[in-house]
């Protein structure tokens, strides 16, 4: 009787994994058909990002508060091979087990195609959930609320993007989890600069953690960003390298 209940236990697991799958699978499919509906043509590029990112307590007395800290460069394989370089921080409050507060600022440096060099102050507002926390699968959220402002102009633009994220730690073995991510952008207002739609961004991810030392991890894996621009929308191909210090 007792291995009868284990069986029918692992089997709702598993059931109750592979409709959430279904249901991630079929939101990214029909995210991506109203995408690729829009009437701008589309280009393709492929790109690497590398980033280096620190997290941890502001304090070994008080856990409640926390900070992250990190540097991304983007890189292009044409010319320029610069694309984009971010510096990235922000101060944490743990308000609950699963749920956190953030306050950061970014500064950003960009070079278009054309060699024309930009740069933006960001600052952002985050709340992060740890919604389910399961042996077999983590499901969380984060939620952040940017407001930009490119050093060349005047105008300030708003929007929020929420990403969610997928873990599966037994899916491929247990030192490497799987990790499925889905992010869109929404706009609030449109300067001349940002895109005159209101949904103008999705990222999709899906990678794996890979400890490289007691301390260290790599998140690798591949990333698919759509940006629907005024005149043409932009397929990025992007392999993505995050260091966790």
């Amino acid at each position: 009787m007792k291995n009868n209940i284990k069986i029918k236990s692992y089997v709702d697991s598993r059931y109750n994994l592979s409709k959430l799958l279904l249901c991630f699978s079929l939101c990214f499919f029909l995210l991506s058909h109203i995408t690729n509906s829009y009437a701008n043509p589309i280009r393709g590029h492929l790109n690497s990002w590398i980033n280096f990112l620190d997290v941890g307590h502001l304090s070994n007395s008080n856990k409640k508060w926390l900070y992250f800290a990190d540097i991304q460069n983007r890189l292009r394989t044409r010319d320029p091979v610069f694309q984009q370089l971010l510096l990235r921080g922000a101060i944490g409050y743990q308000v609950s087990s699963p749920v956190s507060v953030w306050l950061g600022y970014v500064w950003t440096a960009r070079k278009n195609l054309k060699g024309l060099v930009g740069h933006e102050n960001r600052a952002f507002q985050q709340v992060s959930w740890d919604a389910i926390v399961h042996p077999t699968w983590i499901l969380d959220f984060i939620t952040r609320i940017e407001e930009r402002q490119f050093i060349e102009f005047n105008s300030w633009a708003y929007r929020i993007r929420e990403q969610i994220r997928l873990i599966l730690p037994k899916l491929i073995t247990s030192q490497y989890p799987l990790i499925i991510s889905e992010e869109p952008f929404f706009n609030f207002n449109h300067p001349f600069w940002v895109s005159s739609r209101v949904f103008a961004e999705n990222r999709f991810f899906i990678g794996t953690s890979i400890p490289l030392t007691k301390k260290v991890s790599l998140i690798i894996g591949y990333m698919n960003r759509l940006r629907l621009g005024r005149k043409r929308n932009n397929i990025e191909h992007i392999l993505s390298f995050t260091f966790i210090i």
